[in-house]
């Protein structure tokens, strides 16, 4: 007999490693608003998430899956343009400069806060900040943003 429950473990399971990774439950228990051990209820197939909770499940995977789709027609748009991953940057629409202190990348919300220096510092420098709500991917893709940030941040210190 087929059981015909919905979501099974496995879709639970499935849906949390897309949307948050391998380490993927206690984020997961908290964004759809329950414990831990209700999450485990469901893992082990002793309940399923209520209506409530599976519309949360629906729009966490819907954002995620966007976001991804984006990601997709950014790396598309750059292996047509013949670019290796050293060359790839920040699109110019990805970086707001919020104040003259604070840059944000806007699809994922990570800021990076300089301090202030009397005078421009040379070109090829780029300081260290403090970043906030990372949601960057690699240690590469962070440091892409700090150059990215640094440069537009520059131009609206200095001129």
């Amino acid at each position: 007999m087929m059981n015909d429950r919905f979501p099974t473990p496995d879709d639970i399971a499935a849906a949390g490693r897309l949307i948050y990774g391998e380490r993927w439950q206690a984020s997961l228990a908290q964004a759809l608003g329950v414990s831990d051990r209700t999450l485990r209820y469901w893992m082990a197939g002793d309940a399923t998430p209520g209506d409530a909770q599976m519309r949360t499940l629906l729009a966490l995977i819907e954002r995620t899956s966007t976001e991804a789709g984006r990601h997709a027609v950014r790396w598309r748009q750059r292996v047509a343009a013949g670019a290796s991953v050293d060359d790839w940057k920040f699109l110019p629409e990805e970086i707001r400069v919020v104040d003259d202190d604070t840059v944000m990348h806007l699809p994922t919300g990570t800021k990076i806060s300089f301090y202030k220096y009397p005078e421009p510092p040379p070109p090829e420098w780029t300081p260290g900040g403090t970043i906030t709500h990372v949601r960057l991917g690699s240690g590469e893709e962070l440091q892409r943003f700090q150059r990215a940030a640094w440069t537009a941040l520059v131009k609206r210190r200095y001129g």
